[in-house]
């Protein structure tokens, strides 16, 4: 089966970040109220960020998984093999580069942790349904130009990892803010 390991890698990826972020939802209110001066977020607008970054990355995931899918249906063959994740690895490490996210990426402080958590529940399910729809390596079938740190066209399986890494750092920086107190 083509990207058989890339697909069970995106989909234990999927489970263990989205369960971490849900965890950090749960968190007491008096680590949740931490606003670390190096940082200027506290975790609640982290896991808004979160959230929103997600979002837009998923509108861009479902309509890439929509085309993958149209192809291989009019049997534009499926290749072989895995999609290389490893080029991801400073994504989710924020110490590796300055990311300065766009104005509509900014959290606003608006969105009440509780409807964020519900927020990232059903982005959890999304993601699992878009790694459905493309379980047998139709992700293979379209790309996106990705501009972060010039990572070029991605396939689908890569734009998903790309969605968790960047979580993953977010979750790396919100440990940093409850170890610093």
């Amino acid at each position: 089966m083509s990207a058989e390991k890339t697909v069970t890698a995106l989909r234990v990826e999927i489970e263990e970040v989205f369960a971490l972020l849900d965890h950090w939802c749960g968190r007491p209110p008096e680590e949740l109220a931490v606003v670390p001066e190096d940082v200027g977020w506290s975790i609640p607008l982290i896991i808004e960020h979160v959230g929103i970054v997600n979002r837009y990355l998923l509108l861009t995931l479902g309509k890439g998984v929509e085309k993958a899918v149209r192809r291989a249906a009019r049997g534009v063959p499926l290749p072989d093999g895995e999609s290389d994740l490893t080029i991801f690895s400073e994504i989710a490490d924020p110490d590796a580069f300055d990311w300065q996210p766009p104005q509509h990426m900014v959290p606003t402080g608006a969105l009440p942790l509780v409807e964020a958590r519900v927020v990232l529940a059903r982005q959890r399910r999304e993601c699992l349904l878009f790694l459905e729809k493309m379980a047998k390596g139709e992700g293979f079938l379209h790309t996106v130009r990705m501009s972060v740190r010039n990572l070029g066209r991605l396939d689908m399986y890569q734009w998903l990892w790309f969605l968790l890494m960047h979580s993953r750092r977010h979750l790396d920086q919100m440990g940093r803010i409850v170890a610093s107190r």
